[in-house]
């Protein structure tokens, strides 16, 4: 049996149901895959977001901030002294991946990496953009989530024929489940709990950070308001600015804060909802507005995680200037054109079967066969 540690800063939620789906399947081809995990980040842990599985292991990790960035180092060796093959994320924070790169070449474990192949989220300078570029070439394997990121690792020189493109998702079949499971009448209660009126509702989903654009938010949505009568954002998530958005409920801002939501409720909350509104760092809500046809509203941010090239601008998502006056208006305007938003939501349903959770566990699986392959045949 072929030993795969995969190196995660954190086990979450969102993750665990690719792993439950991949790791019995490559046992079937003789590999046992485990993942080391430093327990929690504080992002994580504020959003309530990490879970524990029989395949994870929690490891010791050492964190400091320096040059402001938030170095860690996880004792990996706790979950699997001897792995054959180790991924890591993409990401020059993490300490235990330079010995791990440094050893691959002296009967140390093959490497690999995966993450999204250039920086999205986060501004990044050239030293810094260099540092990860050159690890990258360092690695035996890619596992790309999208097709950009493949493009952009393989234009700063690393082998095309040893990248895998996941094509990142969420778990769309179980989502479309829950939502046809939602019945007319739950919806028609939690909008009387809510005070919500069909036709005036926006969700906000997702990790409630500073780097999510909340307190832009927050503004937007009460200019809608004023155009609106009976608007209403629903902030279903928790995260560091998650107390401020309590406060402004209080204070009486048009918003109703639902917490973290999952399962039935989060299918609940995307059944009552006409849009959803992520103005900034758009992730894997892309892939939950379009299985469930609930249209983004965002803006041309630059911070934009690689999911959201899955939305189509104008045909299943609405992209506008970063100017609070100008979202508010494009969110007032699609929900007012009720024609239009109907078939921006026919049209994300559509968009829904390109990404699911079995074909990126497939196309991960793939890639670890051919990684495997390669690495045996250089030993």
């Amino acid at each position: 049996m072929r030993k795969l540690l995969v190196i995660l800063p954190a086990s979450t939620a969102y993750r665990a149901p690719f792993f439950d789906l991949v790791i019995p399947k490559l046992a079937t081809h003789g590999i046992q895959l485990t993942v080391a995990h430093g327990g929690t980040t504080e992002s994580f842990s504020q959003r309530g977001d990490v879970v524990d599985r029989p395949w994870s292991v929690r490891v010791r990790t050492r964190t400091r901030d320096a040059s402001n960035q938030p170095w860690a180092l996880r004792r990996w060796r706790d979950a699997e002294a001897k792995p054959d093959l180790v991924i890591v994320q993409q990401a020059i924070k993490n300490l235990e991946t330079y010995p791990l790169i440094a050893r691959q070449r002296l009967n140390g474990p093959s490497v690999a990496m995966w993450g999204h192949g250039k920086t999205y989220s986060t501004p990044q300078g050239r030293a810094a953009s260099l540092l990860k570029q050159w690890l990258v070439r360092r690695c035996d394997w890619f596992f790309a989530y999208t097709e950009s990121g493949a493009a952009f690792i393989a234009e700063h020189g690393f082998p095309p024929d040893h990248i895998s493109v996941l094509r990142n998702t969420i778990d769309t079949q179980g989502l479309q489940r829950q939502l046809a499971a939602v019945t007319e009448s739950e919806v028609s209660e939690f909008r009387g709990q809510n005070d919500l009126v069909p036709g005036r509702t926006a969700l906000f989903l997702g990790g409630v950070d500073d780097n999510k654009g909340i307190e832009f938010l927050l503004l937007s949505a009460a200019l809608v308001a004023e155009q609106l009568p009976g608007f209403k954002l629903l902030v279903a998530g928790e995260g560091a600015s998650a107390a401020a958005c309590r406060a402004a409920q209080t204070a009486g801002a048009p918003l109703r804060m639902l917490g973290r939501v999952e399962g039935h409720a989060k299918a609940l909350a995307l059944s009552a909802a006409d849009v959803l509104v992520v103005p900034q760092s758009i992730g894997l809500v892309a892939v939950d507005s379009l299985a469930a046809g609930v249209p983004i509203v965002s803006t041309s941010h630059p911070l934009h995680g690689p999911e959201a090239e899955y939305l189509e601008d104008r045909k299943t998502a609405v992209f506008v200037e970063h100017e609070a006056s100008c979202y508010a208006e494009a969110i007032a305007d699609l929900l007012i054109d009720t024609e239009r938003l109907e078939a921006m939501a026919q049209a994300c349903i559509r968009e829904s079967d390109s990404y699911s959770l079995e074909n990126m566990a497939q196309a991960f699986i793939d890639g670890v066969l051919a990684w495997n392959a390669l690495s045996k045949s250089q030993s």
